[in-house]
């Protein structure tokens, strides 16, 4: 039976009214899919966090009607939060950038690293004529003293409501890779994609209403049309500068594959994004909590509440303590909990609760539970450098406001021609074959150095941005924390560019991302290089150039990295269960053993 007759006939009317409008339909009473705060509880099941990882868990659990589940997540719905500009997708950008002017603290977490400045390298080296070893110690400037901004959505859907919708996958080599890390094939890519095509509900691009120079072409094996909640589609409108980028690419050699999402990335593809084709809205992880609650009331919400930590008795998991504008209290966990807070916050809430470094814990005072040294370790982040709207998107939702930016994207391996064989023998060596080196990140926008995504020039030219992020990269990061109290954020250090050999690939990245904008095919629309400028050309110039430039593209993982048992820096296996104690499991990004490609 759904909510009460109020709420039902509203939901007809809203349909009836206009295919565009949003409803909430839900099994029972509205109210009995959300917890009351200060009221202990017990469930099966209690997960920390609503995002894309907490919210699919959730669902999948709460199939099973016999089966309670809770998520505690602390921040609200995205709708209410944030207005409109999480659902248009033209609005993506707000509030985004390295240190943004305007702010919402409805929106975001508001993690900022540590200052990225000059460290201190020591290196042993042996003379050749001798047998004794020098310790040679020497500096290298990551981004000169720096602090950014790390976008980590504090929403219902998490980050997924406030990134770009962009769909890409990484290759089948990352995948083997990591099935080979962790001793578990279930993480190879043919094993993974019908689990890809169960999430989704995939809408061909409907290419006769597309201008005939912007026909995307696609694999029709990466979705189904059968999947869902989530949906999967293409803008209804096509930037004028993205068939120009096709041509430069091509011209570049860097050519035309059929999707991002094949477990291919290397050429130049048309993008899909996490969009409902008919409404040309945002389409997140809330979709699957939208679904658990038509089916049944036994998923329950716990909204705008801050997880403090998880209780152990001895080793074992028993639940969370959760504080709710003040006041504080328990959910008990019947069987598991389950923690999904995020790259940045699970380290920081395994660390709180006794799980992690004894050296931080004991420094904080907190009790040791597991001494796990791999926990905050091993950050992956990759870095990257350089009113008619409104009534057409209410009206039929076609125009502008319908795109995020960007319909393009592309991937390369960077050779001899612009790297060193150093450099290039390290990328072989460490990577797989089909990965990578860098990522091409073309917007219609104006990117400078990216302090505020925001704000645009306002000088009513057009500008496009061409950025290039770097995917194999060498340096790593941490995070740890300063404080036993979740309120306060963690301390974040990714170290971008702090390894020499990532300093090359970025110069080479911006090189290649300039050359882009020079060949035949697209400099007749090309008015200047209006950043930094072509004065710049020296490889310190550049350098200097990313440093003051640079900007994250807020993909981190691998801060609770999965791997065996006998690896010490290994925090979860492959099933996500934590190494060390009981009925506790990881199921987020800080999980991965290393950050695929795309």
């Amino acid at each position: 039976m759904y909510s009460t007759l109020l709420v039902y006939m509203l939901s007809i009317h809203a349909v009836s009214a206009s295919v565009y409008d949003d409803s909430f339909d839900v099994f029972g009473l509205l109210g009995s899919h959300f917890g009351v705060p200060g009221l202990p509880a017990s469930f099966d099941y209690v997960i920390i966090g609503a995002g894309t990882a907490g919210s699919t868990v959730a669902r999948r659990l709460s199939s099973n009607a016999s089966v309670t589940v809770a998520v505690i997540e602390a921040g609200d719905f995205y709708q209410t939060s944030n207005g409109n500009l999480s659902q248009i997708p033209a609005y993506a950008t707000e509030f985004t950038g390295n240190d943004p002017t305007q702010k919402n603290p409805f929106l975001d977490w508001y993690h900022y690293t540590e200052p990225q400045e000059v460290s201190m390298i020591s290196v042993w080296k042996s003379p050749v004529k001798y047998s004794i070893r020098l310790l040679l110690t020497f500096t290298v400037e990551a981004l000169g003293g720096r602090k950014f901004l790390y976008d980590s959505g504090k929403l219902v859907g998490g980050t997924s409501g406030r990134n770009f919708l962009w769909q890409m996958r990484g290759t089948k080599g990352s995948f083997d890779k990591w099935a080979n890390e962790v001793g578990d094939n279930s993480f190879r890519f043919s094993n993974l994609l019908k689990y890809y095509k169960r999430s989704y509900s995939y809408s061909p691009p409907n290419n006769r209403q597309r201008p005939n120079n912007s026909s995307v072409s696609y694999n029709p094996g990466d979705y189904s049309a059968s999947g869902g909640p989530m949906k999967v589609g293409y803008s209804s409108w096509v930037n004028p500068i993205s068939s120009w980028l096709g041509l430069s690419f091509e011209a570049l050699g860097v050519h035309k594959i059929s999707s991002l999402t094949s477990g291919k990335l290397l050429g130049w593809s048309w993008i899909s994004l996490a969009l409902d084709p008919v409404k040309q809205t945002r389409s997140s992880s809330t979709d699957f909590l939208f679904d658990a609650f038509r089916e049944d009331s036994n998923l329950v919400l716990y909204k705008s509440a801050l997880a403090k930590l998880i209780s152990f008795n001895g080793t074992a998991a028993t639940g969370v303590v959760v504080d709710c504008g003040g006041v504080v209290f328990n959910i008990t966990a019947g069987r598991e909990v389950i923690l999904s807070a995020g790259v940045m916050r699970s380290p920081q809430m395994l660390m709180v609760s006794g799980v992690g470094p004894k050296a931080v814990l004991e420094s904080q005072q907190i009790p040791v539970v597991a001494d796990r040294p791999g926990v905050g370790q091993n950050i992956l982040s990759n870095p990257e450098f350089v009113s008619e709207s409104t009534r057409q998107f209410q009206a039929n939702r076609t125009g502008i406001l319908t795109n995020v930016g960007g319909d393009v994207a592309a991937f390369e391996k960077l050779t001899t021609a612009t790297l060193d064989n150093s450099t290039l023998e390290s990328l072989k060596t460490h990577f797989p074959n089909d990965w990578p080196h860098i990522e091409y990140i073309v917007l219609d926008a104006y990117f400078g150095t990216g302090t505020d995504s925001s704000t645009g020039t306002g000088d009513g030219k057009q500008y496009v941005a061409a950025s290039v992020g770097l995917v194999a990269t060498f340096s790593r990061g941490n995070v740890t924390i300063a404080s036993p109290d979740t309120a306060k954020n963690p301390i974040i250090s990714p170290n971008w560019l702090l390894d020499p050999r990532d300093q090359a690939i970025a110069i080479a990245a911006f090189r290649r991302g300039r050359d882009l904008f020079s060949t035949d095919a697209i400099k007749e629309i090309v008015v200047k290089e209006a950043f930094p400028g072509r004065n710049v050309t020296s490889d310190d110039g550049i350098l200097e150039i990313i440093r003051r430039s640079a900007n994250s593209i807020y993909n981190a993982a691998g801060t609770c990295k999965m791997g065996r048992r006998n690896d010490p820096l290994a925090v979860v296996g492959s099933t996500g269960k934590v190494f060390g104690v009981e009925r506790l499991r990881l199921v987020d990004a800080a999980a991965f053993p290393f950050l695929p490609p795309g």
